[in-house]
């Protein structure tokens, strides 16, 4: 029956055509029909990407592979100045640290415990790094080799002031995006969640156990295969809410962030109304 009155409306429209003179043919109708049908394609996909969500995804990715990027560069960087001072890797923890270090005093006698706590560095730290360069072990650098090495330097933390403009930018579409799981979980954070969802309507959509456990995907196929216990957590382990918690009240603490952020996704995704401060009232206390 819906075939048939597809085709008599169908008909009727076609006829409607010729006698206002709009179209001569049958051919004519159905080309025209077929333009119709593309702009009405074209317009839905310029909805879908003039999306904020559409640019919030790519960005998150990009994060993610940046990080990545990063981790490599800053571990090659400590390999390659570790032949000139080795001992001062393990004093310094973060990897943007070390390329400033090397970037503002390069050869290894000119690093003074002075300069490495204007670098945020703790005095016990700089201290010992600055008795460490006096019995170094590390091979000599002409000045070729320290200025090549710190080149590589620089443009490992040009990519680090980069990160954190990106971050600035995840955050404020995440906010506009979804600022109800963006309040709870952090503006990346919740980003991420979007992203591994594999958008908000799906985030919305999923139960707050789904929720739980995304981005533990793969430990969660191997518990099944394996018949092991499954993950507490994927990554809403990142919120402070949960990694602050004692070991053995994560997985209730994740499971409770779980079920308001899905709350908050379906606020975001259906009504619109930031109800986000309440939720966060209703979790546990640190």
């Amino acid at each position: 029956e819906d075939v048939a009155a597809e085709r008599a409306l169908k008909a009727e429209l076609f006829d409607l055509a010729v006698e206002s003179g709009f179209i001569d043919s049958e051919s004519d109708y159905g080309l025209f029909n077929h333009e119709v049908l593309n702009e009405i394609t074209r317009m839905k996909v310029h909805d879908k990407l003039s999306n904020r969500e559409a640019l919030l995804i790519p960005a998150i990715q990009l994060l993610g592979e940046l990080d990545t990027v990063l981790n490599g560069l800053s571990s090659r960087l400590r390999e390659w100045y570790g032949v000139h001072f080795p001992e001062m890797g393990r004093r310094v923890r973060e990897h943007s640290d070390y390329a400033q270090i090397i970037i503002k005093m390069g050869d290894k006698e000119n690093i003074t415990a002075k300069e490495l706590m204007e670098l945020t560095l703790k005095k016990k730290d700089a201290e010992r790094i600055e008795e460490a360069k006096e019995t170094s072990v590390g091979a000599d650098f002409d000045e070729v080799d320290i200025g090549i090495v710190q080149s590589y330097a620089q443009r490992t933390i040009d990519l680090y002031q980069y990160r954190g403009e990106l971050v600035e930018y995840i955050s404020m579409v995440s906010n506009e995006v979804a600022p109800n799981v963006a309040y709870i979980a952090g503006p990346v954070l919740g980003a991420k969640l979007i992203e591994k969802a594999g958008g908000l309507k799906r985030l919305g959509m999923m139960p707050s156990s789904t929720v739980q456990v995304l981005g533990a995907e793969k430990a969660m196929f191997r518990a099944i295969k394996s018949n092991a216990r499954p993950p507490k957590h994927g990554l809403l382990y990142q919120h402070p809410y949960v990694n602050g918690a004692p070991r053995n009240r994560r997985g209730n603490r994740a499971r409770s962030l779980a079920a308001k952020i899905a709350i908050a996704a379906r606020a975001d995704l259906f009504s619109g109304a930031f109800i986000a401060e309440e939720l966060v009232a209703q979790l546990d206390e640190f």
